[in-house]
């Protein structure tokens, strides 16, 4: 079975060390990046930093959202409350006018 060599992207005359995991790009010991234990190239570490920014960003965003809902729901219940309360005190004063009425 023959060994595939591959060559950098960059440098056609060094053989590569290692694939970026985003770009799928050969790269040389030159044009390679590690981080966090894996190979990138510039372009594939620049774009992974950027879309793992991406991601925090949605994640406050969801964070605000979940905020807003948890104070919604406790100021709908009270406004629902109040409803019933002021539609109980109407029926109240709708009764005693009826009463009111009949001389009872």
């Amino acid at each position: 079975m023959a060994k595939l060599v591959r060559f950098c992207e960059r440098h056609p005359e060094r053989s590569a060390i290692g694939v970026c995991v985003v770009t799928g790009k050969a790269i040389c010991a030159e044009c390679s990046t590690q981080y966090q234990g894996v190979n990138y190239s510039k372009e594939g570490l620049e774009q992974y930093l950027a879309e793992q920014r991406g991601d925090r960003d949605r994640v406050a965003g969801g964070g605000m959202l979940l905020l807003a809902g948890s104070l919604i729901v406790p100021v709908a219940g009270y406004l629902m409350w109040l409803g019933f309360e002021m539609f109980g005190q109407a029926v109240v004063d709708l009764m005693q006018i009826g009463d009111a009425g009949t001389g009872v």
